[in-house]
């Protein structure tokens, strides 16, 4: 997928819809746009959630499975959950590399 699109005066540029949709970004969504490394020429944008929103409803699902009966080891959680989001924000970068390696 290649599209081209104008950086407007304040620096902003419109994410075309067929990506907005891959991405399932909507409008007051947050983005994060880097530059992979090595690579002088190309952007990965990709969507941005809040911890709040990550992590809402956490213990409502931990007392569902009937986690909550002992202690809950925050910082376990906070562990588990950072790996997941690491996980996750690495996974376009692997998509990526396959393709050019491809």
């Amino acid at each position: 997928m290649s599209y081209l699109t104008t950086v407007t005066r304040k620096g902003q540029v419109t994410i075309p819809a067929d990506i907005r949709r891959e991405l399932n970004i909507r409008e007051g969504d947050k983005v994060s746009f880097s530059l992979l490394p090595g690579e002088s020429a190309v952007i990965l944008v990709r969507p941005v959630h809040s911890i709040a929103e990550m992590t809402y409803g956490i213990v409502a699902s931990l007392a569902a499975e009937g986690l909550t009966g002992d202690p809950v080891d925050l910082n376990v959680t906070r562990e588990l959950f950072e790996e997941e989001v690491a996980r996750q924000a690495m996974k376009p970068l692997g998509q990526w590399a396959n393709q050019r390696l491809s």
